[in-house]
């Protein structure tokens, strides 16, 4: 039985348990056909779904609901935490420059200035790189900062998620799939303690997928220092699927960490980050294939 559990991020979860699951399922096993390739044992997946965590009324997730809508104002160390996850993409003098500029009238009033210029910055450079996101590539890495901040620095949060997610594995789990904030989640819940009795009994295998991971702000909110690596999984066996076009991803895989197998995917120019391009690709598929075995 090849058992897998999806670890969604903050942006999946907005439409219902039931919906995302069968959206995650149909993509992973999309993807395996399209390879032509049979699994050789019975599959099943199951969704480790949270965001009833996030808000009470999931269904109906609008932005009154949404902690991290464009208008709900950012505090001081929120703030602060995004600006750092910029810097991470633009680098230090690109922020310095923008720092220094005048402050104009740009954005959604609750971002502060300096955010709303950073923004500009990332969008004019991705457009000047021929790139065609459906989205503002700023206002993505500005939500997925948020979404990393809330769940890094907001304990009544993070601890709940985690129980939630630590519930859906099982001794028959096999594989478990993260996206985005959910790779976050799923690394600090198997480098921990939280790990469910009959865990570590055999060999797992941890797909994450546009990951934010690789952002030096994020791993420094985990407790490593800049130039360290992260911690190893034992009997984990790790793949990191990364679209360099994904600002959510810093461009960049986990090639640091020694442990970890990078796969390089083009998602395209629309939507690089999208969970379901991630979870059909060859990559994706090839390493579930593997773990059958």
């Amino acid at each position: 039985m090849v058992h897998i559990v999806g670890v969604h991020g903050i942006g999946q979860g907005g439409t219902g348990h039931r919906q995302v699951a069968e959206d995650w399922e149909g993509a992973i096993l999309d993807g395996i056909d399209e390879i032509g390739v049979v699994l050789e044992q019975d599959f099943s997946f199951s969704l480790a779904y949270w965001t009833d965590l996030l808000s009470p009324d999931v269904r109906h997730l609008g932005p009154e609901d949404d902690p991290i809508d464009d208008g709900v104002p950012m505090s001081e160390a929120e703030a602060a935490f995004v600006v750092d996850m910029f810097t991470d993409r633009l680098g230090e003098d690109t922020v310095e420059r923008i720092e220094q500029a005048p402050d104009e009238e740009l954005g959604p009033p609750a971002m502060s200035p300096l955010v709303n210029r950073l923004i500009a910055e990332l969008d004019g450079w991705s457009k000047s790189e021929g790139r065609n996101e459906k989205r503002s590539v700023g206002g993505r890495l500005v939500r997925a900062s948020r979404e990393v901040y809330r769940y890094l620095f907001v304990p009544e949060l993070a601890r709940p998620v985690r129980d939630r997610v630590a519930r859906n594995l099982a001794e028959n789990t096999s594989i478990v799939v993260a996206h985005s904030l959910g790779s976050v989640i799923a690394y600090d819940l198997l480098r921990g303690d939280e790990i469910p009795s009959g865990w570590g009994i055999r060999k797992r295998t941890l797909i994450t997928c546009g990951s934010p991971l690789g952002f030096p702000t994020v791993r420094r909110a985990l407790g490593f220092e800049d130039g360290t690596i992260l911690d190893p999984l034992p009997g984990v066996h790790w793949v990191n699927v990364y679209d360099e076009k994904d600002v959510v991803t810093a461009g960049r895989g986990l090639d640091q960490e020694p442990f970890v197998i990078d796969e390089k995917v083009d998602n395209g120019l629309r939507d690089p980050h999208s969970a379901r391009k991630y979870l059909r690709s060859e990559p994706m598929a090839r390493t579930i294939l593997a773990a059958d075995r």
